[in-house]
């Protein structure tokens, strides 16, 4: 099998390019940055690629197809499947996960999505869109502040700002507004919760739920430090709102558990994300039998993880500390301990490729 990955330098990949390699595929990893063949070069052959904002990315792209056949596309973040599932249907009848045009419309306006969750039953924030930025202080009054700018997809947290009061909304609505039709959200406090599974044609196998403990860019960044939890009323959740978009492949929903206990749904993404390291840390599998499912498998039963286990997620967590200048510090010591067990789970080649890219960031931070 011949797979075509689409990445954005996303830092879970590398794990799952190993894992494809091990099972016997033959990875093109087409993706912005250097080939490295010591380090991910190892694990499948390396094509660079413009960046995705650069308007020549899909032509490149279209090239690579025509060059060579794929048995699959595995675009890798949310921008990248939805341009994936818009290509000339020669390549996008190849992407993984197939998904109907109702529910990749879901996926592409998160209030088509709420709207969705409302109707299984999910509690959601209240939201109103935001049709110009005169709006603002109406909005603020019937929402109150804080209040949640969004736009209509999550992308690693980079289409949603906080604002305190109607100057910080304005700088949002302003800063955002690029991205598309957007909408004001009110602001729940609680914890943040992700779960995420593996699941064929809507049926849910091996799930893995945890508590976010912190997440860079603060506060709807990724996350950085998580705990796993069992919670049978979020699995309950998850696996409807899973089940009823018909998921096949690897998904993730974020929720917000309220001072009551209740959750609130925020957002589901049909692909890899950042923290997917943290379950197979915790015996949770989720690369392997994913990988068995994109050859045409079926899912295996679920194993029962380690429920109560902190994971401190490498590189993330020091890539984290290098964007805030502040690397390293005494009070990160019990992180370092915790991140160990993310770095025993990489062979040396992929340690390289972290650290030369950690490497990288930490000589741009001197020079700044």
């Amino acid at each position: 099998m011949k797979v075509l990955v689409l990445d954005n330098a996303w830092p879970a990949t590398p794990l799952l390019i190993r894992e494809m390699s091990r099972q016997g595929i033959d990875v093109l990893y087409f993706a912005p940055e250097s080939p490295a063949p010591r380090e991910l070069g190892r694990f499948c052959r390396q094509q660079r690629s413009p960046y995705l904002s650069d308007p020549g990315y899909q032509a490149s792209l279209l090239a690579v197809l025509e060059r060579e056949p794929f048995d699959r596309l595995l675009p890798l973040c949310d921008e990248l499947q939805r341009l994936a599932w818009n290509l000339p249907a020669r390549y996008a009848s190849r992407v993984f996960p197939q998904v109907d045009r109702e529910t990749r419309e879901r996926f592409a306006d998160r209030r088509l999505m709420y709207g969705f969750a409302r109707g299984l039953g999910l509690a959601i924030p209240r939201a109103l869109d935001l049709p110009d930025i005169d709006a603002l202080p109406s909005i603020g009054r019937i929402l109150g502040w804080p209040l949640v700018v969004r736009g209509p997809q999550g992308c690693g947290g980079s289409q949603v700002m906080i604002a305190d009061h109607e100057a910080a909304a304005r700088t949002a609505f302003l800063r955002l507004g690029r991205h598309g039709p957007l909408f004001a959200q009110e602001f729940i406090r609680g914890d943040l919760y992700i779960a995420g599974a593996l699941a064929e044609a809507g049926r849910v196998g091996q799930m893995f739920i945890a508590k976010v403990l912190e997440t860079w860019p603060t506060p709807t960044g990724p996350s950085i430090r998580v705990i796993a939890v069992d919670d049978p009323t979020l699995r309950y959740l998850a696996s409807g709102l899973f089940g009823a978009l018909r998921a096949h492949g690897l998904i993730m929903a974020d929720f917000i558990r309220v001072a009551d206990g209740d959750y609130r749904f925020l957002e589901v993404n049909p692909r890899p994300w950042g923290s997917i390291a943290a379950a197979e840390v915790c015996g949770a599998p989720l690369l392997d039998p994913f990988v068995r499912l994109l050859r045409g498998a079926s899912l295996p039963p679920a194993k029962v993880y380690r429920a109560g286990r902190r994971v401190t997620l490498f590189p993330q967590f020091l890539s984290a500390r290098l964007d805030a200048g502040s690397f390293p510090r005494i009070a990160d010591l019990p992180h370092y301990g915790s991140m160990l067990s993310s770095i025993r789970s990489l062979s040396s080649p992929l340690l390289r490729h972290h650290l030369r890219r950690l490497y990288w960031q930490w000589s741009s931070t001197r020079t700044r």
